[in-house]
């Protein structure tokens, strides 16, 4: 279900509604992830913890973001007046629907130079703003990506010790696929998309041990990450990850070289368009 089409609020657990604080929103998110975070739901549940954990991350994007907020709200309350409207239908509460209506004839009337805007009106309105906001995530994970790629050549340029730059290259493992081409039923990943979500590959990777960090790039019809593993013996332990076909399939993986030397290379070949 896309966003525009959610109750961010429901999502977080959230029910008062749009009358929640600021404190109540990042309280209710620390709880959610807290229990839907993939490192604590492995095993049969893992698919389905990585895509409510998802869900969880969009909807507190959303509502920390004023005007995609005020999007949210605007729209709900719109909604709210037709569950109104639908509940009035009775016999008893016939006069109070015909109210209700001709009180919003005559604000539509009097405003007639600023209609009224419609439910799809504002719900565009939201889907614009939750565009924007995945489009300032991509910058920023861009931007990360890029001050990642020059601490490392800055590091390396400022004398670092030898045995630290290997260590860090060796716990990185590149990968990358084709979102346009269809996982199937065997990937026991997602619902069949080609795309892939943090949480997914976090979920896929964590199985060779813990993970640091992941950035996903997004290229148009490819995509690539590049996964952080906190030991070096983990991320050996996930260059195996290309036969195992019930993990990943048909998942492309460029993994980085047991060899210092190749995983420098790697590194300085991440994605960065």
């Amino acid at each position: 279900m896309a966003m525009e089409d959610d109750d961010a609020y429901e999502v977080l657990g959230l029910s008062d509604g749009p009358r929640a604080t600021d404190g109540d929103i990042k309280k209710a998110y620390r709880k959610k992830a807290l229990a839907l975070h993939p490192d604590k739901n492995r095993g049969a549940g893992a698919d389905r913890a990585a895509a409510a954990f998802d869900r969880v991350q969009k909807a507190y994007e959303l509502l920390s973001d004023d005007d995609a907020r005020k999007a949210l709200d605007a729209l709900l309350r719109v909604r709210e007046r037709r569950r109104a409207r639908h509940r009035a239908q009775d016999e008893k509460r016939r006069g109070m629907v015909a109210d209700l209506e001709a009180r919003e004839e005559a604000s539509a009337s009097a405003s007639a130079s600023h209609p009224m805007p419609t439910e799809e009106d504002l719900k565009a309105k939201l889907k614009a703003e939750l565009d924007r906001l995945r489009e300032l995530k991509k910058k920023k994970a861009n931007a990360n990506a890029s001050a990642a790629q020059g601490e490392a050549k800055k590091a390396r340029t400022h004398g670092v010790p030898r045995h630290v730059a290997e260590e860090q290259q060796r716990r990185s493992l590149k990968i990358s696929w084709n979102k346009c081409q269809s996982r199937g039923n065997g990937s026991g990943i997602g619902n069949g998309s080609g795309d892939y979500s943090v949480g997914e590959l976090r979920a896929a990777f964590s199985r060779f041990g813990a993970v640091e960090d992941i950035v996903v790039r997004d290229k148009g019809t490819k995509a690539a990450a590049i996964v952080v593993m906190q030991s070096a013996a983990s991320a050996d332990a996930a260059d195996c990850i290309t036969t195992m076909a019930a993990a990943l399939v048909p998942l492309s993986r460029t993994t980085m070289s047991s060899t210092a030397p190749n995983r420098e290379n790697a590194a300085r070949n991440s994605p960065t368009e």
